[in-house]
């Protein structure tokens, strides 16, 4: 059964809900067009209303909320950096550059010891950062054209897709 929709910024890419609050948030990438700022959409599920608009960075993508729901971490594949969003608040709290011209394309929910994993795409390589010290701690690296990357529940094994290899990898996240 058809529930509503809701009208968000210009080309919604990825999601994520908020278990807690019932909060939908939504990274617009605005691909289409000249490149200017996209936006994080925040729409209460109940009413499918948007009550919020964030401005993010140049072409948004891999929006993943933190295990507490309080924060949601976000790529800017334009800006080449990393964001932290307040998801309460509204508002941007952090950005870490992962170095000029890398284009990461996603970010994973953050693992137990607050470790988060961005797709670096166009360099072929994953940035493992720590959310402590905002620092990239480590870097894979990969087939080419990783993109999209998940963990599992346990945090042991990373998963990432090749988009320009045709592949999918799995890395254990103790020894890299």
């Amino acid at each position: 059964e058809w529930v509503g929709d809701v009208t968000v910024g210009m080309y919604p890419a990825t999601l994520d809900v908020a278990a807690s609050t019932r909060l939908l948030y939504v990274t617009n990438f605005n691909l289409h067009g000249p490149l200017e700022p996209g936006s994080i959409s925040v729409v209460e599920t109940e009413t499918m209303t948007e009550v919020a608009r964030i401005e993010s960075g140049l072409r948004p993508h891999g929006g993943r909320l933190s295990r507490d729901e309080t924060y949601l971490y976000s790529v800017n594949v334009m800006g080449f950096e990393l964001v932290e969003t307040d998801a309460l608040g509204f508002e941007v709290t952090r950005r870490l550059s992962l170095g000029d011209g890398v284009q990461p394309s996603w970010v994973t929910r953050p693992t137990t010891d607050r470790r988060v994993y961005v797709t670096g795409n166009n360099v072929a390589k994953v940035f493992e950062v720590d959310l402590e010290r905002w620092r990239v701690v480590r870097t894979f690296d990969t087939g080419p054209g990783p993109y999209n990357a998940s963990l599992t529940p346990d945090g042991s094994t990373l998963i990432v897709t090749y988009k320009s290899g045709g592949a999918v990898g799995f890395w254990d996240t103790d020894s890299g």
